[in-house]
């Protein structure tokens, strides 16, 4: 099962917090852009990723790359002289892959497997192989994201219309709680500020807030979804605006 943006986008900022980059994994040409506004004048890069990246995050001064063809993260240093962007490990995880999360307390990534139902794990820049949560088989995991201070990972289960919550220090140990949300979730955030997660509910076009403290869903927000004349799927390129 295939993500469905044709382009998926997480921001990426400097060591000194400054909004100096903004990358996207472009799934159509195979690599990644980055954009550096601030620089004069400004310029965009460009490096070679997997097959059809859907997600990526920086961590560590690196880009992971998610590759759903593939089954892999792909790494690329971040930060070099000469601007190359130089290859780093490749990772295997799982079938389709479609999201990953960076917990900084332990410089673990996690990475949802799409296609089989279970989350791939493994340390920023180890040569170790990856290793395997199994959650069920026909969940569908798609969105995921850490709360690096409550030690939660949140899971949106698009097939099962549910959320897991994960006790990051005892991943081997306790088993997921599962949170009931709305029809197909599918992309995920926390706010560890608020200790809130946000879901978007691809099936009836809705954006849940999830208290962290509680599990209760706080407020549920309709969304209308208007697509640009300039794609012909409208989940790759839309614009949103709250009814």
């Amino acid at each position: 099962k295939r993500s469905r943006g044709l382009i998926a986008r997480r921001r990426a900022t400097d060591r000194d917090g400054s909004p100096a980059r903004a990358s996207s994994a472009n799934a159509d040409s195979n690599n990644v852009t980055v954009n550096r506004p601030n620089e004069n004048p400004p310029r965009n890069d460009a490096f070679k990723a997997g097959a059809r990246p859907v997600a990526l995050v920086f961590f560590d001064s690196y880009f992971f790359v998610v590759n759903q063809d593939d089954g892999t993260v792909s790494t690329n240093l971040g930060v070099r002289a000469d601007d190359s962007y130089a290859p780093g490990t490749t990772y295997q995880v799982g079938a389709s892959p479609s999201a990953i999360a960076a917990d900084p307390v332990t410089h673990r990534l996690f990475v949802s497997n799409t296609g089989d139902g279970t989350i791939s794990v493994f340390r920023a820049n180890k040569t170790d192989s990856p290793s395997t949560l199994q959650l069920a088989s026909d969940a569908a995991p798609a969105g995921l994201d850490v709360n690096p201070l409550t030690r939660k990972l949140y899971v949106a289960l698009e097939a099962k219309n549910q959320v897991a919550v994960l006790d990051l220090d005892h991943l081997d140990t306790v088993a997921p709680v599962l949170i009931p949300v709305g029809p197909r979730p599918h992309g995920l955030a926390v706010s560890a500020s608020t200790n809130e997660i946000f879901i978007t509910q691809l099936g009836d076009n809705t954006v849940t807030a999830l208290s962290g403290t509680s599990h209760h869903i706080d407020r549920t927000v309709a969304l209308k979804i208007i697509a640009s004349e300039h794609t012909q799927n409208p989940d790759a390129v839309a614009r949103f605006k709250t009814e």
